[in-house]
């Protein structure tokens, strides 16, 4: 007979926490572009270009993530639903 080794509320708990973390962290980055611009137009040194070259790098690493786990929690959320049913 199968068996179902996971929780449903633990998995439940996750998803809202990965949902909530890629919010935010789409937020932040958000906050973070805005100033990182904004101080800008009165910082642009060798040290604000090399600033900013890690900044974007950072911010496509961030953003390739987030692309990758965004789509995860529903995917998550099916399987709760799922194995809800299966366990009856």
């Amino acid at each position: 007979m199968a068996r179902a080794n996971v929780e449903t509320e633990a998995l439940r708990q996750f998803a809202a926490e990965l949902s909530r973390f890629v919010s935010d962290a789409t937020a932040l980055r958000t906050k973070l572009v805005t100033a990182h611009r904004r101080v800008g137009d009165t910082w642009n040194d060798q040290v604000y270009q090399k600033v900013s070259a890690e900044i974007d790098q950072a911010m496509r690493n961030l953003d390739a993530f987030l692309k990758q786990v965004e789509p995860e929690v529903p995917k998550i959320k099916k399987k709760i639903e799922a194995l809800e049913q299966y366990l009856g």
